[in-house]
């Protein structure tokens, strides 16, 4: 799912995603059934700017299975709280943060503690002025679980500060993993189209050329069996590229 995602093929993955959810559920595992059904709504937002319908998914997955419903030790409250992130539905971040700041949800103990450490600075950054200081409170915890996770979040957050240089630096170290580190076993990945279109346009700004074409390059080849709704987004690749280097 997280593969056929970073192709652009949605509506393969969403049919995937369905039905793993679906296996969950038959076997009595809800909360694993509740995470699968909400990742979708994550490249709804990312990708194509669908709000409401990332929302929508979000919704229709919570009533499928209520949280309130699950087991403790079930409710994948961590996962929850970043797809609200990624939606941009601050209200339910913030009410969800609360909740598993209380309760220790699904996530085992050493990683609980982690997220205890990053996602509050996560959350407070939906807030404009709260961007700084998510900054301070990320780096003071430092890159411990997920290299890469980290790395990307740095680069969004230096982004949304202005502060190009620094976001560059990090979306340098986010593409120095790779594959395997993006995309590891059970790992759930969206960043590739964004943070390589994003470079591009930053490499760009900075006048490099050559760098600015490899990235719009990368996002044209990994979408190229994209769904038709992710077209324009190549097309704007190309002609990125085409304005560069012809």
């Amino acid at each position: 799912g997280g593969t056929l995602t970073i192709r652009g093929r949605l509506r393969e993955a969403n049919r995937l995603m369905t039905a793993t959810a679906r296996r969950h559920a038959t076997r009595g595992a809800r909360g694993s059934a509740l995470r699968e059904s909400i990742r979708y709504a994550i490249p709804l937002a990312m990708y194509l700017d669908d709000t409401a319908a990332a929302r929508a998914q979000l919704d229709g997955s919570l009533r499928t299975w209520p949280i309130e419903q699950l087991p403790e030790r079930e409710r994948p409250f961590a996962h929850l709280i970043g797809v609200a992130v990624r939606i941009g539905d601050r209200e339910r971040a913030e009410a969800y943060l609360r909740e598993f700041e209380a309760r220790p949800g699904a996530e085992p103990g050493r990683v609980r503690q982690y997220l205890l450490q990053t996602l509050p600075a996560e959350v407070a950054a939906m807030h404009d002025a709260g961007v700084g200081p998510a900054i301070d409170d990320l780096g003071r915890v430092g890159f411990r679980a997920c290299l890469a996770c980290d790395a990307f979040r740095f680069a969004e957050l230096f982004d949304r500060s202005g502060m190009r240089d620094s976001a560059l630096v990090y979306l340098e170290r986010w593409d120095a993993f790779g594959e395997e580190e993006w995309s590891g076993p059970g790992i759930y990945r969206v960043w590739q189209p964004i943070a390589w279109y994003r470079m591009a346009e930053l490499y760009e700004l900075k006048g490099d050329t050559a760098r600015a074409v490899r990235y719009y390059d990368r996002l044209i080849e990994l979408w190229r069996d994209a769904d038709p709704e992710l077209q324009p987004r190549v097309e704007g690749a190309r002609r990125g590229r085409w304005g560069l280097s012809g």
